[in-house]
């Protein structure tokens, strides 16, 4: 489940993906309908939905949502979605089913609302599923991890020419002044 690269943004509907992001803002994708555009810093805020978490009454106190889509992801046969018109009390029930230590004082309908609107969104996208995670996990070790064999076959790349030329005279760096007005 790779839902770390997603983010919702307030003032747009729905969800996003991360592509850049930039000091005055970030460049998001509409996972709707697949376009591209620049998200200001001053008009909305980003929330990633992988540091969102549902407040619950064991230890921890809060569940990521990651953990929350794989509770809802395991049990979607046993206990279906429910409508995402469904009466409050429907809302609380399903959420009971699926997440039992949910705290009833701290989660508000409006909130499991949300959860179960931004589960069905990426689920009918099929972009939530239970062997993703461990493969990539797989797959960034791998990566992490060089041999020593790897690490001495590798050359290191020979400076180019231009900057063989501005390091050449008396080992200083070419810099160039702006020039002063005579008087």
């Amino acid at each position: 489940m790779k839902i770390d690269e997603y983010v919702a943004v307030s003032g747009m509907p729905g969800l996003f993906e991360m592509i850049n992001s930039k000091p005055g803002g970030m460049t998001i994708k509409n996972l709707d309908n697949g376009k591209v555009k620049f998200a200001s810093v001053r008009k909305h805020n980003f929330n990633p939905i992988a540091s969102i978490g549902i407040y619950v009454t064991t230890e921890e106190d809060t569940l990521n949502l990651k953990d929350v889509f794989k509770k809802m992801l395991e049990g979607i046969k046993k206990n279906p979605l429910p409508d995402k018109k469904a009466s409050n009390k429907n809302l609380t029930e399903y959420l009971a089913k699926v997440l039992p230590e949910y705290d009833q004082e701290r989660v508000y309908p409006s909130d499991i609302k949300r959860l179960v609107k931004w589960f069905s969104f990426l689920n009918d996208r099929n972009l939530l599923s239970l062997e993703e995670e461990e493969e990539a996990d797989d797959e960034k070790k791998k990566k992490k991890i060089a041999t020593p064999a790897e690490m001495t076959s590798q050359k290191k790349a020979a400076p180019t020419k231009s900057a063989a030329k501005a390091t050449s005279r008396k080992g200083a760096s070419k810099v160039s002044m702006p020039k002063k007005s005579g008087k």
